[in-house]
């Protein structure tokens, strides 16, 4: 029993103090999503439904891929310079509608740029590249853009930029905005949660086969202390079809992955080891009595 005991006390010793650590919010309120040397990975597929059988088909997957190289903010100036890329893989070359005239091929995306902001007008989101993914829609969500979530009226920002808008022309409510929270990574992230309607027309930039009443509906969760997009979906109807987006966060520098794996691991380990000591001085104590 001593030796359990004693292995007991080394978990203990081994487990309180990382359950100290990945318990703890451990956070910064000036660390942002353009912190020098950030580095983020997203993993992204797109599906057609067929409406006629009601199954779903893989079009292509995609990684996209952001680095930010250098993130000077000087007076009401903020310059960032970035990598990134977007590769895709397996790709099933098909027409998306009647009106190609031959296969859409999806291409590689990479390089790097310098994007220098004006925080007098630009102060709510930057949008260090925009992001097609082979359409031509002005997709209103990417990886590659990041909000200033710690900006003052940054929520009411949020609110009235995506949730009202207008809509074939009126202007009306087309979403709803609440905070929750979401496991990212194995690790819990408060985040903000976005489900937004959009009239395909009014994001055509040349798409010839959208119909007048396709809708674009959009599901975004942002994170709350890093200002990235960490998960974001698409459905929208394209000529006979209808496309489904998926993209997710699969890797990134920026917070402790598997912390709440971790922590409930901790937790379990710290509970077995109270039982142990509990019963072995329930065991202690019976000994002595039969002896008295």
């Amino acid at each position: 029993m001593r030796r359990e005991i004693i292995t007991v006390m080394i978990l203990l010793v081994l487990v309180l103090p990382l359950f100290y650590f990945l318990s703890s919010r451990a956070t910064n309120d000036d660390i942002s999503g353009l912190s020098k040397g950030a580095i983020y990975t997203w993993d992204a597929e797109l599906k057609v439904l067929d409406p006629s059988t009601g199954t779903y088909s893989h079009y292509w997957s995609a990684r996209h891929f952001m680095h930010i190289v250098e993130s000077k903010k000087s007076g009401d100036t903020l310059t960032v310079r970035m990598a990134y890329s977007t590769y895709y893989m397996d790709v099933v070359k098909l027409r998306y509608a009647k009106s190609d005239k031959s296969d859409r091929i999806a291409n590689h995306r990479y390089g790097s740029l310098k994007r220098t902001y004006d925080l007098t007008t630009e102060k709510y989101v930057f949008i260090l590249e925009k992001e097609r993914w082979g359409f031509y829609i002005d997709f209103p969500f990417s990886p590659f853009m990041v909000f200033a979530v710690q900006e003052r009226g940054f929520r009411m920002f949020l609110e009235g930029e995506y949730t009202k808008g207008y809509v074939s022309g009126m202007y009306m409510d087309r979403g709803i905005l609440f905070d929750t929270w979401d496991i990212v990574l194995g690790t819990r992230r408060k985040v903000y949660y976005l489900e937004i309607y959009y009239s395909c027309m009014d994001l055509n930039l040349n798409e010839t086969e959208l119909g007048e009443m396709s809708v674009l509906e959009v599901n975004v969760e942002i994170d709350k202390e890093l200002g990235i997009v960490l998960r974001l979906r698409y459905f929208w109807r394209l000529a006979d079809k209808m496309f489904e987006l998926m993209v997710e966060l699969s890797d990134t520098n920026m917070f402790m992955k598997h912390r709440f794996t971790m922590t409930i691991v901790s937790l379990f380990i710290v509970l077995i080891s109270i039982w142990v000591i509990v019963r072995y001085y329930k065991e202690r104590r019976r000994r002595r009595i039969i002896r008295i």
